[in-house]
């Protein structure tokens, strides 16, 4: 196509979703956010699909630059694409030769030069490391995501599965040399085809354990918990438990549902689960989440900013002191106290002092 022109043509294709002509109209030789022309297009049709589900008919253009103060596109002129209907929105950075565009970025912090009023949600479309252009492929690397993909949706059904913790610990035996293979999932890694699974995986392992180690002392905890009368015996509880229940999987603590008798995991889609030792386990969590939170911000001897500098303090990880735990923040308090230094109960959150080390 004659390049005259050819910007207003690529962001009115944007506008009206028109995948058809991006294909034909937007260039082969480059890449854009950092992945070949087609596996982008792929993902942006997906984000227009959201669109026309919420019966939008064509996005509106607002002008913008990149806000962010730590990304390298900041400054860089970009689009909001709000649909007509829904407000939805996408922002895209456009880096602009001329009248050539050379690359398409999604931006999270576009700053438009109008304020748009009534805006819902914003979508983007998100791509792994290994669907990158510069990406080398490793020996059997086609191969663990093919394995990787019937292992997750093994799980992952339609209708839901119902497993017990039985079910859950049968797959990770059956799937643990793939995942030594692949992982192990840690969050700092770049995503990839098969990081689905290693997440899936994970969680699974963690619940699981807890659940077959400690359902009888959960069962045990909820006992006393019933007993407690004072705040006293309530501290003393949760610093006796805090150790167990930091070990529990986020899926127990924060994904359990329970639904008509049986549980539902809500992760990256449903998962029934019925197991008696389930029962066991939900009631301590909740009654410890419901009751930890509240009382370590009265006890904190630290405000939350502090705590986050204090996490890298390597002399405290040396010495296995975690300024995270209720039990560290009590001894802490104690100590001050014998001292004859009075430390307020729910410090200002946004007083900064300085850490006593």
């Amino acid at each position: 196509m004659n390049i005259k022109g050819y910007v207003q043509t690529i962001l009115a294709d944007i506008s009206n979703m028109d995948i058809d002509n991006l294909r034909l109209n937007l260039k082969e030789e480059y890449t854009y956010q950092d992945v070949p022309k087609e596996t982008f297009l792929s993902g942006l049709n997906s984000v227009f699909s959201f669109f026309k589900l919420g019966r939008d008919t064509h996005l509106i253009l607002y002008p913008g630059v990149c806000g962010s103060r730590t990304c390298e596109n900041c400054g860089k002129k970009g689009y909001q694409f709000v649909g007509n209907k829904s407000k939805r929105y996408i922002d895209l950075i456009f880096f602009i030769d001329q009248d050539d565009i050379k690359d398409i970025f999604f931006c999270k912090y576009l700053k438009t030069e109008q304020e748009v009023e009534g805006l819902d949600s914003s979508m983007e479309a998100v791509f792994s490391r290994d669907q990158e252009a510069s990406f080398v492929e490793p020996p059997n690397y086609w191969e663990h995501v093919a394995q990787a993909k019937v292992a997750y949706y093994d799980v992952f059904t339609y209708p839901p599965r119902q497993f017990d913790v039985g079910g859950f610990i049968a797959w990770i035996k059956k799937n643990e040399k793939l995942y030594q293979q692949i992982g192990p999932y840690r969050s700092e890694d770049p995503d990839m085809r098969w990081t689905n699974f290693l997440k899936l995986y994970r969680e699974l392992n963690q619940l699981s354990s807890f659940v077959e180690m400690y359902h009888l002392t959960c069962l045990e905890a909820t006992k006393v918990s019933e007993q407690i009368k004072t705040e006293d015996e309530l501290v003393e509880w949760l610093m006796k438990y805090e150790e167990m229940a930091e070990k529990a999987s986020f899926a127990l603590m924060h994904c359990l549902r329970k639904r008509y008798g049986h549980f539902s995991l809500e992760l990256d889609d449903t998962i029934y689960l019925k197991d008696p030792k389930i029962h066991n386990v939900r009631p301590f969590l909740r009654f410890f989440e419901d009751n930890f939170y509240p009382m370590f911000d009265k006890y904190a001897v630290f405000t939350h900013k502090e705590i986050l500098m204090l996490r890298k303090h390597e002399n405290l990880k040396q010495c296995g002191l975690n300024v995270e735990s209720l039990r560290y923040q009590i001894e802490h308090r104690k100590e001050e106290a014998s001292l004859g230094v009075s430390i307020p109960f729910h410090l200002d959150k946004g007083k900064l002092i300085e850490p006593p080390f």
